[in-house]
Order: structure tokens, then C-alpha cells, then sequence
């Protein structure tokens, strides 16, 4: 099992200071893994230097996600749905920043940031895509992340020796789906943490009285076929009413 710390916010306390900037690599001819439009998937990568070239920090962006063919239609035509509307480069704050002022600990590691475009919570598969205003749109945020860290093992990780996953939101979410699947693939070599800023959905009630968040996670569960995502091992030992309570990809 994965070393996999919760936290709440980290990724919110962002810094003055400017970073150094990150590249654009989207992952072009990767089979079936594309964002909402079928434009390819991909990150934002920064070099480490000095004591911290051979050490990375993987974050997966948030964003929340689309529960409904019109929204994830939507959201196909923003940066939440398509490479299409990323920057060549991009700079980040906080404990992403790549200034040692702002972020003492990490600044010289290598950083990749991946881009959030699937509307799913890097958790959704569906084979063929469904169409919407003839416009096709696709769930694969499974084999994005997969896509991702195989690329990512065949070129930046050949001499890594420290790996964090980390990611906030919708994000987080996607840490604590990952986390194990992550360490299975690295190395044995390579010292692996996992950290989930803010990736606790709460199953709390509205203003209404109504488990609005519960029933959205249903909801996207079965539209998104976020089957593929759940970890078989855990959820197998939970049954009937036990079952109904868990807000993690469990739905009732």
C-alpha cells in the first residue's frame, strides 16, 4: 500500500513570487487516451537542478468534474476539456514554485503538472465516445494517467529517485484512486510518497436537507463508468448497507 498523506488547502496558499517557468508536453499518438474533445492529454514539465534533478513532484490538477452529457459538452470547449486552450508555458506558486524564496523544500525538483481535461476525476472509461450536437466527446481520464507515467518511466523517471504524487481536488481525488497503481509501476528503486490535498468529497447534507454530494457521485460513477477505477481489493469487502455509506466510487 501507498504512503498517502491527506491534506487540506496545501495548494491554496499560493506565493507572491513568480516561478520559473514549465514546458508544454502534450502526449500526441497515445491510443485511446485524449481529453473531453480528443485532443491529446498532456503536462507541464520543469527540469530539477543540483541536489534535486533526479527527484519529481507529479501533480494532478483539479477542476471538479461534468455529471451530464450537456455539461461535459460544455466543459469540452474550456481548458477543463481540451489542449486545445493550454499555454505553451505556465508558471506556479507555492510548493510547485520553482524560487527557492518561495518554496525552500521543492524548488529545485522536477516538476510535472498534469493538465486536467477528462471531467471525470482521472477516474472515467467509456470505449466509444457519445455524441452531443454532433460533436464527439470522450471519457478516458483512466488511461490519461496511465498514458502519463508510462511516459513519463520512459524518458524523465530513467534516473529519478524520489517520486511524490501529489494533486488537490479533483485532483486529490485522483491521488488516492492512483496511489497504489502509481508505486506498482515505479521502480522498487525509487523512494515513492502519494499526497491528496483536498480530495475528501464530504457526504454532508445541503441547505434542503438533500445528500446532494453523495447523489452527484453516484451519478457520475455510472454516466462516467467509473468502474474501471476502483480499487477491487477494498471495495469487495464491503456488501449491502455497508456498501451504501461509502462515498469513494461505492455506489448504492
Amino acid at each position: 500500500m501507498a504512503n498517502l498523506l491527506p491534506v487540506f488547502g496545501l495548494t491554496l496558499l499560493f506565493a507572491l513570487a513568480t516561478s520559473k517557468e514549465a514546458r508544454l508536453v502534450l502526449l500526441e499518438n497515445h491510443g485511446e487516451a485524449v481529453c473531453l474533445d480528443g485532443s491529446p492529454p498532456g503536462y507541464y514539465f520543469r527540469p530539477g537542478t543540483g541536489s534535486g534533478a533526479n527527484k519529481f513532484i507529479v501533480h494532478l490538477e483539479g477542476g471538479g468534474d461534468c455529471e451530464s452529457k450537456e455539461e461535459c459538452y460544455q466543459r469540452s470547449m474550456t481548458r477543463l476539456g481540451s489542449s486545445s486552450y493550454w499555454a505553451k508555458t505556465a508558471d506556479f506558486d507555492g510548493f510547485l514554485s520553482g524560487l527557492e524564496q518561495t518554496n525552500k523544500y521543492f524548488y529545485n525538483w522536477n516538476l510535472v503538472f498534469v493538465k486536467y481535461c477528462d471531467g471525470s476525476c482521472y477516474s472515467g472509461y467509456l470505449s466509444k465516445p457519445f455524441h452531443v450536437y454532433g460533436s464527439p466527446i470522450y471519457f478516458k481520464g483512466n488511461l490519461i494517467v496511465k498514458a502519463i507515467f508510462k511516459s513519463l518511466i520512459e524518458k524523465e523517471f530513467k534516473e529519478a529517485t524520489d517520486v511524490i504524487l501529489t494533486g488537490c481536488s479533483a485532483g486529490g481525488l485522483g491521488t488516492f484512486i492512483f496511489a497504489d497503481y502509481v508505486k506498482s509501476v515505479l521502480p522498487s528503486s525509487i523512494k515513492y510518497r502519494a499526497i491528496a490535498d483536498a480530495g475528501y468529497f464530504i457526504n454532508s447534507l445541503n441547505i434542503n436537507g438533500e445528500p446532494i454530494a453523495k447523489e452527484r457521485a453516484k451519478t457520475t460513477f455510472v454516466f462516467q463508468n467509473q468502474t474501471i477505477s476502483v480499487h477491487k481489493e477494498c471495495s469487495k469487502k464491503y456488501t449491502g448497507d455497508e456498501a451504501s455509506d461509502l462515498n469513494f466510487f461505492i455506489p448504492s
